[in-house]
């Protein structure tokens, strides 16, 4: 695989290169730990999605972003990043300064190749959740839309958040305004006004009414109702922003206990807190206004935040909690506003609860295909009856699959939901084995759709790591068209790092199957620096039809001449040999280990010819590399060695999609 394989290692000198940096910039830093929230169905929350994505079009950093949330239990310094999908990426990093729920925002990079939805892995620690991104067809353009109610109040805008003189907007302060769409495309919507600026960007990717959320930034300076003026084209429309001053206020019972403090909610060790975690405290207000108050740095996991608005005399507050209850038995949290302070107490449950499977009731949801990965459908229904009511955590692996679940059980006949990760590494029927007693739950996984080494079908996609670095990825994809040369059809494969692609990489290589015979066309005389280039043919880099050990096989030679001083006359070749086959070899990267089966191992060396038919060995001088095929994904590691024969670099495949 000529060209593949040495594109791959231009990449990987550049990426080693740039990141080690990056990583000794990285050491001096405590590592953050925390998890990335997300639904029910493993989408991040917010789920944002910023700036508009047009193919062909490269990404613009700084507003070609993705937001996220984070539960930081852990204060330290981070790095989220997205795998690499149709050419482009989104990463982020940064030092967590505090505890609990906080919104990151990770910039774009790359160019997208084709208009779709493209479904993002975003990583951090060892949690991962899912975000989608639409990408228009290349060429679209500004949409044509008009505001709702122009000339006069915005129809139906719903203004959310607190907002106070002197306090700095955040994320949670946003407008909603509807528009009418004549023309899908690209938008930018911004306004300033009082202080306060509420802007949005993105695409219209249907034509009628649409809504726009518009984020604010900035701190308001006037305060009351302000009538803030939006304007689109030839259309302009108003929404209402009432901004008070701060509140001044004291917590009943400082400086001690808080005032008969209200606790709702269930809190368990190790289950996640919701909406309905809260805590009313009683305050004092001597001034009516806005208030935005928290209990950040974390105890026992648990921060309790609120915000709204306040009237003079005696108030209560709402303070809805975030995190992961870390400590079991009695925790106390204190609070503090200006110069008054308190304390209320939250009791964690930590008791396990005690339950039985109803094994033969146990049913495996969804379909499981060799080399795909699992979805939100992937999940196991166990059927339970509890007997004591607690916390509970279970989890099983097989065949590169997981999974889990872990939340707190009441006395009921109930069902217990696990949700599934990882992809199916081989086909037949697996029992996984969860729960104690072991309750075994089969589970029918079905051979990938191609049982190529090299799989070639259109849109069939892979993204690899390097070095097990999770910052650094690299994306491949089969692209519709083909390419006709020498009496033979190839298909094209393109390549992309997120980074500006340089003129000679703009593809990933040309390749075709015959019987058990895998090639590559490639320019042998560009790759090998031959000057004039342009000696196009084509090699053999895979053979699935013979067994490990079997004959060594060779290219054609390729004979040039390499610019000097001086000059230099050269004849190469490249040597492959299948040294393993249909073994089992494991993948770990930062999105877990995978396991394979069905591998083949093919070793490449070259050769140069030093008289007519004599040939001599290189390896001692440049060094040799090995590459590893699994059936029906396609190529899952590749590893360079030195002249000395030991282990350089390398890349390994964290996710496929093979069609």
């Amino acid at each position: 695989m000529k060209k593949h394989v040495f594109y791959w290692l231009a990449v990987i000198l550049i990426v080693f290169i740039g990141c080690q940096k990056e990583v000794s910039f990285e050491n001096g830093n405590t590592p953050a730990q925390g998890s990335l929230r997300s639904d029910a169905t493993g989408d991040c929350l917010p789920k944002t999605v910023n700036g508009a994505y047009v193919a062909t079009t490269a990404l613009t950093p700084t507003t070609n972003t993705i937001t996220v949330q984070v539960n930081v239990l852990n204060t330290g310094n981070y790095i989220i990043t997205t795998d690499t999908v149709n050419g482009y990426y989104f990463r982020t990093n940064g030092v967590f300064t505090t505890l609990g729920n906080v919104d990151v925002t990770l910039r774009g990079n790359g160019t997208p190749f084709a208009s779709g939805v493209n479904n993002f892995i975003v990583s951090f620690d060892s949690t991962v959740c899912d975000i989608a991104v639409t990408v228009l067809p290349a060429g679209t353009g500004a949409a044509v839309f008009t505001l709702s109610g122009a000339p006069a109040a915005c129809t139906g805008a719903v203004v959310s958040g607190v907002y106070a003189t002197g306090t700095a907007l955040t994320a949670a302060n946003t407008a909603a305004i509807s528009v009418n769409v004549t023309t899908i495309g690209t938008y930018t919507i911004t306004t300033t006004f009082q202080g306060m600026t509420f802007a949005a960007s993105g695409a219209f990717t249907a034509t009628g009414p649409n809504t726009v959320t518009l984020v604010g930034s900035g701190t308001p300076t006037t305060g009351g109702v302000n009538t803030v003026p939006l304007t689109v084209g030839t259309t302009t429309c108003s929404f209402a922003v009432t901004v008070t001053s701060p509140a001044v206020y004291s917590l009943a019972g400082s400086p001690t206990t808080c005032t008969t403090p209200v606790i709702a909610g269930t809190y368990a060790l190790g289950v996640a807190l919701s909406a309905a975690n809260t805590v009313t405290l009683n305050v004092n207000v001597t001034t009516a206004g806005a208030y935005v108050i928290s209990t950040a740095p974390a105890v026992g996991g648990m921060v309790f935040s609120g915000s709204g608005t306040l009237a003079v005399g005696p108030q209560t507050i709402v303070l809805t909690a975030s995190g992961v209850p870390t400590v079991a038995g009695n925790n106390t949290i204190p609070i503090t506003t200006g110069t008054s302070n308190c304390t209320f107490v939250i009791n964690v449950t930590g008791s396990n609860a005690v339950y039985n499977i109803n094994c033969p009731g146990a049913t495996a949801n969804g379909t499981y295909q060799v080399g795909t990965a699992l979805g939100a459908g992937n999940t196991i229904t166990l059927p339970i009856t509890v007997s004591t009511a607690g916390a509970y955590t279970l989890t099983g692996t097989i065949n590169g699959m997981t999974f889990t679940n872990s939340g707190s059980l009441t006395l009921a006949t109930t069902t217990i939901t696990l949700t599934g990760t990882g992809m199916p590494t081989a086909s037949g029927t697996f029992n996984l084995s969860v729960g104690a007693p072991v309750c075994s739950i089969p589970i029918v996984c079905t051979p990938a759709p191609s049982m190529d080494y090299f799989p070639r079908t259109t849109g069939s996609n892979w993204s690899y790591e390097f070095d097990d670095d999770a910052t650094d990825s690299l994306y491949r994809i089969v692209i519709p068209q083909t390419l006709s040369a020498g009496g033979n059809v190839y298909n094209i494969f393109m390549s992309n790092d997120g980074a500006p692609p340089l003129p000679s990489l703009d593809s990933s290589g040309y390749y075709r199957k015959n019987g058990g015979d895998y090639f590559e066309r490639f320019d042998a005389g560009r790759f090998i620096g031959y000057d004039p280039p342009a000696i196009w043919a084509e090699y053999t880099f895979l053979k699935d039809n013979v067994a490990a050990g079997s004959p060594a096989w060779n290219s054609q030679s390729f004979a040039g001449t390499v610019p000097g001083p001086p000059p230099t006359a050269l004849v190469l070749r490249f040597k492959y040999q299948v040294i393993q086959k249909d073994i089992a070899v494991s993948i770990t990267t930062s999105l877990g280990t995978v396991n394979y089966t069905n591998v083949i191992v093919v070793e490449e060396k070259f050769e140069r010819e030093i008289t007519p038919g004599v040939w001599q060995d290189l390896t001692s001088l440049v060094g040799s590399f090995k590459s590893y095929y699994a059936r029906g994904i396609g190529l899952i590691k590749f590893e360079t060695f030195d002249n000395t024969g030991a282990a350089d670099t390398f890349f390994e495949l964290r996710r496929s999609r093979v069609f």
